[in-house]
């Protein structure tokens, strides 16, 4: 049986890791297949396909991580907003997407379609944002984990 691609990466060690935080419950990634900077990912470690599962600790550790990583994008790196999505479908191990919403996107958006709507924008930026194996923009993404991890090292996420 193939191994689940978040349990997969969070049991990886390779110095080009997407990781940006992890603790003993919950682990914190940039997505890698998007070039878009801050559109994160969060999974508790032990791999659970249910929310009827979630024990109480991992889910406090789930949110308070999912707090600090949107004040630091909304802070640090002028994401508008965040939404915060749960679909567990590809991958059947529970996780959120974390997808940033900046100033470019809405007038990317607007082009296409009048007013706001959430579902539409993150769909339409995925396929805009999508990478095929570029090295270039994986390594770009990668420096941007290394200053987001700074960000996490900076203030404990159960403060």
């Amino acid at each position: 049986m193939k191994q689940c691609s978040i349990c997969q990466l969070i049991t990886e060690k390779n110095d080009r890791s997407p990781i940006v935080y992890c603790n003993e419950e919950v682990v914190l990634w940039q997505t890698m297949e998007f070039d878009l900077p801050g559109y994160l990912m969060i999974a508790p470690r032990e791999h659970l396909v249910d929310y009827t599962q979630l024990p109480d600790k991992v889910g406090e550790q789930l949110f308070k991580t999912i707090q600090k990583a949107m004040a630091v994008l909304t802070q640090k790196y002028e994401a508008r907003k965040i939404y915060q999505c749960c679909f567990s479908e590809m991958t059947p191990h529970i996780h959120f997407h974390l997808f940033p919403r900046y100033d470019w996107m809405q007038e990317f958006y607007d082009a296409v379609h009048p007013g706001i709507d959430g579902v539409k924008l993150f769909s339409l930026v995925r396929q805009k944002c999508l990478i095929k194996d570029n090295l270039e923009k994986q390594q770009s993404l990668l420096e941007f984990v290394g200053r987001l991890k700074k960000e996490f090292a900076i203030g404990s996420v159960t403060e």
